[in-house]
């Protein structure tokens, strides 16, 4: 993603300047294991996206609403009005965002969407967030302590079960959370 193309985009969506530098935005498929709703290990995806600065960067895991296509997933998406190009937005500001496709889209369209099932779409979330951290290690990418939280429709869901999944199961902090 071009800044030039995010910040047309930011412009054309907002009826006053938008106070942000935008920058380019890498996107990085990620492929992972996950469980789905019967325990079976499954391959599924998202996207990681990186701007383009030598920063150490927060992360936002961000979570989609409800789509009603496959091909909707943020993996296949293209640039355009989804939630792929609003987090490639976010991302441009300064955030390493991670988007899952959730088991049923990306590399797991093969299987049955568990629709709003809490324990898939935390631990889906919460493996793409161990996959990315990996991603971003192996890369020698700098991320700082930061981790936000952020999503709607289903995605505001997603984005509860995984704060309670970290909460619960793990010692990550988690900086705020937005549904």
């Amino acid at each position: 993603f071009s800044k030039q193309i995010l910040s047309a985009l930011a412009k054309g969506a907002f009826d006053r300047d938008v106070p942000y530098t935008f920058r380019d935005v890498d996107a990085i498929k990620i492929v992972y294991k996950t469980e789905n709703y019967d325990g079976e290990e499954i391959t599924t995806s998202g996207v990681l996206l990186l701007p383009k600065m030598e920063v150490s960067l927060p992360l936002l895991s961000f979570h989609h609403g409800e789509l009603l296509a496959t091909g909707k997933a943020p993996s296949e998406s293209i640039t355009g009005a989804n939630d792929l190009t609003y987090a490639a937005l976010i991302a441009s500001t300064g955030l390493a965002v991670l988007v899952p496709d959730y088991i049923g889209y990306g590399n797991s369209s093969l299987h049955w969407h568990p629709f709003e099932h809490k324990a898939t779409l935390s631990k889906n979330s919460f493996d793409m967030f161990l996959a990315s951290k990996e991603y971003l290690t192996q890369q020698r990418v700098k991320t700082n302590s930061k981790l936000y939280l952020s999503g709607y429709s289903e995605g505001g869901i997603a984005t509860l079960a995984l704060q309670r999944h970290l909460e619960e199961h793990t010692d990550i902090e988690v900086a705020k959370t937005i549904v």
